[in-house]
């Protein structure tokens, strides 16, 4: 289990270099919470390059993440994002 989540990890670090790489990062807020890595802030003028790095677009957040395809989260109903932090935790990524 350990093991699953330390490999989920680097999986969204190395999401953060790839952003950092085709990016300014200036004016976004970016977050891991569990084992998906969240955009929030001035997200508009970097919508495409989130969409083709794999992100997708949560509207009732009004924010992008991206997961892992067998890290879908079972539950159908949106939960807030606050909500979310405070189940799994959350670690602010420096930019």
């Amino acid at each position: 289990m350990l093991a699953e989540a330390v490999k989920e990890k680097l999986t969204a670090l190395e999401k953060i270099k790839e952003l950092q790489e085709k990016i300014d990062p200036t004016g976004l807020h970016l977050e891991i919470c569990g084992t998906w890595l969240w955009v929030t802030g001035k997200t508009y003028q970097v919508k495409d390059t989130l969409k083709e790095l794999g992100f997708r677009y949560s509207a009732n957040k009004l924010s992008w993440y991206y997961r892992q395809e067998d890290d879908r989260s079972p539950n159908q109903e949106p939960i807030p994002l606050d909500l979310i932090r405070e189940k799994y935790g959350t670690s602010v990524v420096s930019l």
